[in-house]
């Protein structure tokens, strides 16, 4: 397991800890994008996985603090998806949220 994953795989469970469940995740060049139950995202650094969990994980928590949910039962670790896939998600996210605004 490298070193990236490893991070990663500390970084959803602290997540998990403070109520914010992440479902997928996308590598790219130079950033990490997090995909939470919700519908939430959030992209930063990917030299952050470095830094101490807890610190980057109490920021991301700040940073969705109104996505938090109760964490019942076991957590299981993100999935990664494409830049694709993730751009699909991203246009059904708004497309629902069009319809039931306009219904």
């Amino acid at each position: 397991m490298g070193v990236t994953k490893t991070g990663l795989d500390s970084l959803c469970t602290q997540l998990a800890n403070r109520g914010l469940v992440v479902v997928a995740y996308v590598l790219r060049q130079n950033s990490i994008v997090l995909l939470l139950s919700g519908g939430g995202e959030i992209e930063f650094a990917l030299g952050r996985l470095g830094e101490r969990t807890d610190i980057l994980a109490d920021w991301i928590a700040s940073e969705l603090e109104d996505l938090r949910v109760r964490v019942v039962g076991v957590y299981e670790l993100p999935i990664e998806v494409g830049e694709r896939t993730w751009r699909w998600w991203r246009f059904l996210r708004w497309y629902r949220s069009t319809v039931a605004a306009t219904s």
